[in-house]
């Protein structure tokens, strides 16, 4: 995953908000510094994405494969029915944070118990410290599964995605506890409760929430999809192709939609392949289908341990046993990368890095002047304090290190917009966005001269200029706007 830049743009808008949130204390309430002070340290923390998707979806497993290590459970539980948050920590360990704000240390040997001591009513989170990389740069929260009966459950889910249910219910509040991102899991065809569900959280995050920064699609069990594992056809391919339609009947609510076959992921990333896997999975290439099917009871061929390719078709899937035998022949390291491969985990990836990770911090910094401007009106010193302290807000959303909100926000605009022009200007915020160096800004393939750069981003600026008045749609011509003067920054900074 790509890590947040460490300078540059990121950089002075982190500087810009964490010196008016020591701004705010003197216009505010004392009642209101424990919520200032939550606001301010959410600046320096990951993103916070949440896993969310229905019973049995596979949202552990790919927590799983995301972190490198088998550490959520997949079986149902009483941890399954609790939200989990996975941060970076050491030494590695646990611990329960419950509803009235108390904190136990909970037994960890490299994996959660399969009981609690404390009912999970009362539990607001598990919280386990990790030393995996990915955690770096985000916060994952592993959700108990959407539309059973757990009511418990449910409402827990809706707490750690969109805020909802918070203690106290004021604006800061809920901008502090809720998700900043989603990967959502379909099991197969997107439903209707899914939809609303991903515009709740979207409404949640604010002005910028139905930006389809937020929200990545994920079409679970991939490996199982359509006609089954053990068809001719591909099932990875059929899951494609739903995928495909799911992301172009909800552009304005989803990034994009991957398939994964989140087991395969799971597999090649914690460990489980190995020479004997291997072997094993090789020695099952003569076997028909059919017989395959029959696992490990019967279809097993003479010289095989039964257990064994038991382990193998549990660990692995029936996608991996039907499809891997000839790779396996190979060895394990062969047998590791076409699982990676397969899984379809590497694009989610790439889009947690550029999509999530990268937009990390003007997301986060737009959530923290909502709270303010919340807390200003809500707990102020005074009258006179409360309309200050909006003052500055205002004053501070106008500072160039801001500028990459109103980019997102210009995003937001062109989101569902057709015609070549809002799709240029897409590409262009885009690139504004997701990257710091100024060659990358404007998508060159290699690193300009300063002369270069000034001739580029003069026709770039003319170009997006001239698209302000010309654009047929004032929310296109509104955007090129925003492109233009994002330009003229870049040109600034030089």
């Amino acid at each position: 995953m790509v890590p947040p830049a460490g300078a540059g743009p990121t950089d002075r808008m982190t500087r810009t908000v964490l010196a008016l949130c020591d701004e705010a204390p003197a216009l505010l309430a004392p009642g209101a510094r424990a919520e200032l002070a939550a606001l301010r340290a959410s600046v320096s923390e990951p993103l916070r994405v949440a896993v969310v998707g229905r019973v049995s979806a596979g949202k552990s497993t790919l927590v799983n494969a995301l972190i490198g290590r088998r550490v959520a459970p997949t079986a149902a539980g009483e941890c399954t029915r609790v939200v989990t948050w996975y941060r970076f920590g050491a030494p590695d360990r646990a611990q329960l944070v419950l509803r009235d704000g108390t904190v136990h240390p909970l037994p960890f040997d490299g994996a959660l118990p399969e009981t609690l001591a404390v009912p999970a009513e009362r539990i607001e989170r598990i919280e386990v410290f990790l030393q995996s990389g990915v955690l770096r740069h985000l916060t994952l929260i592993d959700t108990p599964g959407l539309g059973s009966l757990d009511r418990p459950g449910d409402e827990a889910v809706r707490r750690a995605a969109i805020g909802e249910g918070v203690t106290g219910e004021t604006p800061s509040a809920r901008a502090v506890e809720q998700a900043s991102a989603l990967l959502y899991l379909f099991r197969d065809v997107e439903k209707q409760d899914d939809i609303d569900f991903i515009r709740a959280h979207q409404a949640a995050t604010g002005p910028m929430g139905s930006i389809a920064a937020g929200v990545i699609g994920v079409l679970s069990h991939a490996d199982l999809f359509g006609s089954g594992p053990w068809s001719p056809r591909d099932p990875l391919v059929e899951a494609r192709t739903v995928a495909d339609r799911i992301a172009g009947d909800h552009p304005a609510l989803l990034t994009a939609v991957a398939p994964v076959a989140a087991l395969l992921a799971q597999a090649a990333r914690t460990g489980l392949v190995t020479e004997t896997k291997a072997r094993t999975l090789a020695a099952l290439q003569p076997v028909e289908t059919a017989r395959l099917q029959m696992l490990p009871r019967f279809g097993v061929p003479q010289g095989v341990d039964a257990a064994a390719a038991g382990r193998v078709l549990h660990e692995l899937g029936p996608y991996a046993v039907n499809y891997a035998r000839g790779v396996a022949g190979a060895g394990a390291s062969a047998l590791q990368n076409w699982l990676l491969h397969r899984s379809g985990l590497s694009p989610v990836e790439e889009l947690v890095g550029t999509r999530f990770v990268r937009r990390c911090m003007p997301l986060t910094v737009e959530r923290v002047l909502r709270g303010l401007r919340g807390l200003s009106r809500s707990m102020p010193v005074s009258y006179d304090a409360g309309a200050r302290l909006r003052d500055r807000i205002e004053q501070v959303e106008l500072q160039p290190a801001m500028h990459r909100i109103a980019e997102l926000r210009a995003l937001q605009l062109l989101a569902g917009r057709s015609g070549a022009l809002a799709r240029d200007l897409t590409r262009e915020l885009d690139l504004m966005i997701d990257n710091d160096e100024p060659w990358r800004r404007l998508g060159a393939a290699r690193p300009m001269s300063p002369q270069e750069l000034r001739q580029e981003l003069t026709r770039r600026w003319d170009r997006a200029q001239t698209a302000t008045t010309t654009a047929r749609d004032p929310l296109v011509g509104e955007a090129a706007r925003v492109l233009t003067r994002s330009y003229a920054l870049v040109g600034a900074d030089l």
